[in-house]
C-alpha cells in the first residue's frame, strides 16, 4: 500500500518577502488593539468620573430640545414654555439643596409649634424662653445660606418678583382665610366697618402681636408677620448687596440694626419694618456663613455653640418668670447685642446637631422633608386656630403641644399628597400635550 506523502514545495524568495509582511501587519494589528484597549479603559474610568456631569447635561439637552419645539411650534408657542422652564429650575433646585440646613429648618419649625403652646409654670416658660431665644433668627440665617445675592438690576427685579410669589402670597392666602373664618364665625363682623378697617390695618402693619396707632389699637397679624419680614429684609440685604462692598455692607447692616431696635421701643412701622432692619446682621451672617464648613468636627463645634448659647441665655433670661429673652415679633431685644449673640450660638448648634443627625438616615429623611417644605407647615400652623378644639387642653399645656403638633403634621401631610397629587397630573397633562 503505498504511503501518501505530502509533495514537497520550495519557497521561493518573494513568497517569503509576502510572509513577512503578513507577519508584520498581523503583529501590527495586535499592538493596535492592546493601544485601543489601553485607551478604552482610561476613557471608561474618565466617563465614570464623569457620569453625573453627563447625566446633567442630558437632561438639560433634552429639555433644550423640548423648548425649541415648543419655540418653533407656532400653534403652541408660549403655552407650555413657562412650565418645562420651571421644571427644569426645580429639578436643579433640588440637587442644590442642603441635607443639614433642611434638617435644621425642620426642627427648627418642630420647636416652634411646641413654644407656641407651652408657655406656662416653670418648664413652660424655659422651654419658651430657649426655643424664643433663637428659633426666628435661625429661619433668617438659614435663608440667605442658600439665598443668591442679585449681580445686575435686571436679576435684582426678578428675584425681588419671585420672592414676592414665594413668600407673599401665602401671607395673603392665610390672611384672607382667617379673616372669612371669623365672618362666618359672626355674620354680624360682614357688616361692621370697625371690623374691616381693623382688619386693613392689621394686614398694613402685619405685626406679630397688637400695636396701637394713635388712638386706634391695631390687631395682630400673627405668625405671618414673618413672611413680611423675610422678603423685604432679603430685598433690601439683596439691594445693599448691589451697592456696596462687603465692609460697607456689615456696616450699614449694623447701623440699620440698631436703628430697627431704637423704632422697636418707640414706634412700630408699618410692614413690620423695623423688624425688618434689626434683623439684618442675622441676614449678614447667614450669607457669609455659606462659605463655612459644618460638617468638619460637627460633634466637637456643637459642644462650643451649645456652651456659648447656655451662657449667653443666662445673661439674657436670668429668671423664668420673667419674658426677657430674645422675642422679635414683641420687639423684645433684651441685653443688645448679647441676645443676638444667643441667637446666632443657639442656631449653629441646632445646625451642628442637624449635621450628626444626617448619620442617621432614617431619623434624617422625615426631619429634612418637613424642612424642605417648611413654608407650608408654618402656613398650616397659622391657620390651626381654625382647629383649635381638637388639640386644646385646659390645663395640660404639654399634652395641648403633642396633640397640636400631631394635627398640623397630619393635615400637613394630607395637604402635601393633594399637591404631589395635582402636580404629577398636570406634569403629565403637559408633557402629552406637548409630545402630542
Amino acid at each position: 500500500m503505498e504511503s501518501l506523502t505530502m509533495p514537497a514545495y520550495a519557497a521561493s524568495e518573494d513568497d517569503l518577502e509576502l510572509a513577512d509582511v503578513q507577519e508584520t501587519e498581523i503583529r501590527g494589528d495586535i499592538f493596535q488593539a492592546e493601544d485601543r484597549g489601553l485607551l478604552f479603559c482610561i476613557c471608561r474610568r474618565k466617563q465614570l468620573s464623569n457620569i453625573r456631569l453627563g447625566c446633567f447635561l442630558s437632561i438639560f439637552i433634552l429639555y433644550i430640545f423640548k423648548m425649541n419645539f415648543l419655540i418653533y411650534d407656532r400653534n403652541r408657542k408660549g403655552i407650555y414654555m413657562q412650565e418645562v422652564i420651571m421644571h427644569l429650575q426645580s429639578k436643579i433646585s433640588v440637587s442644590n439643596r442642603i441635607d443639614w440646613i433642611d434638617c435644621a429648618k425642620g426642627a427648627a419649625i418642630i420647636l416652634t409649634i411646641v413654644s407656641h403652646t407651652v408657655q406656662n409654670h416653670m418648664y413652660g416658660n424655659i422651654l419658651r424662653g430657649a426655643v424664643f431665644s433663637f428659633h426666628m433668627p435661625l429661619f433668617f440665617i438659614l435663608s440667605c445660606m442658600t439665598f443668591r445675592c442679585s449681580f445686575d438690576q435686571e436679576q435684582f427685579r426678578q428675584k425681588t418678583k419671585k420672592g414676592f410669589k414665594h413668600l407673599l402670597m401665602p401671607a395673603f392666602i392665610t390672611y384672607i382665610i382667617l379673616t372669612f373664618a371669623a365672618v362666618l364665625e359672626n355674620t354680624d363682623l360682614l357688616f361692621s366697618a370697625e371690623y374691616w378697617k381693623a382688619r386693613i390695618f392689621t394686614l398694613i402693619f402685619a405685626s406679630g402681636v397688637k400695636t396701637v396707632y394713635g388712638s386706634m389699637e391695631v390687631p395682630a397679624l400673627g405668625m405671618a408677620w414673618f413672611f413680611f419680614a423675610l422678603f423685604l429684609g432679603r430685598t433690601l440685604f439683596d439691594f445693599l448687596h448691589l451697592q456696596l462692598d462687603d465692609f460697607q455692607l456689615a456696616v450699614n447692616c449694623v447701623i440699620l440694626s440698631l436703628v430697627g431696635i431704637i423704632l422697636g421701643n418707640n414706634q412700630w412701622l408699618p410692614f413690620s419694618l423695623d423688624i425688618v432692619f434689626a434683623v439684618m446682621p442675622f441676614l449678614y451672617i447667614g450669607y457669609y456663613s455659606k462659605n463655612c464648613s459644618f460638617e468638619k468636627h460637627a460633634v466637637r463645634k456643637a459642644c462650643i455653640w451649645f456652651a456659648i448659647w447656655m451662657v449667653t441665655l443666662w445673661i439674657t433670661y436670668p429668671d423664668y418668670s420673667s419674658r426677657t429673652y430674645l422675642e422679635l415679633a414683641c420687639r423684645r431685644y433684651s441685653v443688645w447685642p448679647i441676645c443676638y449673640l444667643t441667637a446666632v450660638a443657639g442656631t449653629f448648634f441646632v445646625g451642628e446637631c442637624s449635621v450628626i443627625v444626617q448619620k442617621f438616615t432614617v431619623l434624617a429623611k422625615p426631619i429634612n422633608y418637613l424642612g424642605r417644605n417648611s413654608l407650608y407647615l408654618l402656613c398650616i400652623h397659622i391657620l390651626d386656630k381654625l382647629w383649635n378644639s381638637f388639640w386644646l387642653v385646659e390645663g395640660h399645656q404639654f399634652v395641648s403641644a403633642a396633640k397640636r403638633l400631631g394635627i398640623d403634621l397630619a393635615v400637613f401631610g394630607v395637604f402635601m399628597l393633594i399637591k404631589n397629587q395635582i402636580r404629577r397630573f398636570t406634569s403629565d397633562s403637559i408633557k402629552k400635550q406637548v409630545v402630542s
